[in-house]
């Protein structure tokens, strides 16, 4: 099931099938995202660790698989935000990353001034 977020000017779709996320514009021919992946290496402080330093690695590649993804609306000067955060756990259960998408109701997030 995809995760969609959508105002008059622009289209989000988050896969957790396919772990990416595409951005699209709904009103004109411009530059898009399709089919983007997150990936990372994080380090973390462990004593019993031999290797790199004593930093234990945490390789993630993106998967969004098993993430706890949850919708959300705030405010923000844009007006209301209509959010998508993805959370997933690393297998040592003591590191976690937040990937977070948010879109505002009606309003694109630049304006034509650039």
């Amino acid at each position: 099931m995809s995760f969609i977020l959508s105002n008059p000017h622009l289209h989000f779709t988050l896969d957790p099938a396919t772990s990416s996320w595409s951005l699209y514009s709904q009103t004109s021919e411009t530059p898009s995202i399709d089919g983007a992946r997150f990936n990372g290496l994080f380090r973390f402080p462990d004593r019993n660790w031999p290797h790199l330093g004593g930093l234990q690695p945490w390789h993630w590649r993106g998967s969004l698989t098993d993430a706890d993804i949850s919708r959300r609306t705030q405010d923000s000067p844009h007006g209301p935000l209509n959010t998508l955060a993805a959370r997933v756990v690393s297998s040592m259960d003591s590191a976690a990353i937040t990937v977070e998408f948010a879109l505002p109701s009606d309003r694109p997030f630049c304006s034509s001034a650039f």
